[in-house]
């Protein structure tokens, strides 16, 4: 399986048309104008920091708008982005549309699609907002093996259920999310079981439940 495409396997499940749309689309409610960046996630990663010059990489960093912020909180650090290139391409739009900036001039952001070179960094921290739970669970898998060695501290934001279906239950049902397979339990099956999370911690529960979940690995 080519990792380097995976996250191309969500997008074709969401409507075809403007950036806007599609973000109204996954993170519902808001658009391009609105959406804000996960602000907790990055208030963390910065006071642990404590003004320390750190390697950080956004996984699935979509349309950058997490390293466009990061990159201004920590002017001192090296800020990471990987995903696929149209996504990648439409962060570059983004910062030039609303934050009038080329983020590709920004001296400590660097975008990157290539997995092959990205598994083989070091990263003080790894994090993941909205993006673990459109992956299926093989090539996440493949992924957090990567991940692994890559950092002793991963953060990962979004929702209890994933996307593929979970083929033990009956999908035929049409009862969306709840034939869903488990993010949180994909994590766990492979050895990460958070240390802190932002609300009470559990496997079961509302499928669209978010957390804010930090594990040391």
């Amino acid at each position: 399986m080519n990792l380097n495409q995976s996250f191309g396997d969500w997008q074709n499940n969401i409507p075809k048309g403007k950036l806007d749309k599609t973000i109204d689309y996954v993170l519902t409610g808001q658009n391009i104008n609105t959406i804000e960046p996960s602000r907790e996630l990055l208030e963390y990663i910065r006071k642990e920091t404590e003004g320390d010059s750190v390697s950080v990489l956004d996984f699935g960093c979509g349309v950058c708008r997490n390293v466009i912020f990061l990159s201004e909180m920590l002017p001192k650090s090296k800020i990471y982005g990987y995903d696929n290139d149209p996504m990648l391409n439409q962060g570059r739009q983004l910062s030039i549309q609303k934050y009038n900036k080329n983020i590709d001039d920004v001296t400590n952001v660097y975008l990157n699609s290539n997995w092959d070179w990205v598994k083989n960094q070091k990263f003080d921290f790894i994090y993941a907002t909205l993006v673990f739970q459109h992956i299926p669970e093989a090539t996440l898998e493949q992924y957090l093996t990567g991940i692994k060695n890559m950092t002793d501290t991963l953060l990962v934001s979004g929702r209890r259920f994933n996307d593929e279906l979970n083929p033990n239950l009956n999908a035929s049902n049409n009862d969306y999310p709840h034939n869903r397979k488990n993010t949180w339990q994909i994590l766990e099956n492979n050895g990460l079981k958070p240390y802190f999370c932002n609300k009470e911690y559990s496997i079961e529960g509302d499928p669209h439940g978010s957390f804010l979940c930090i594990y040391k690995i």
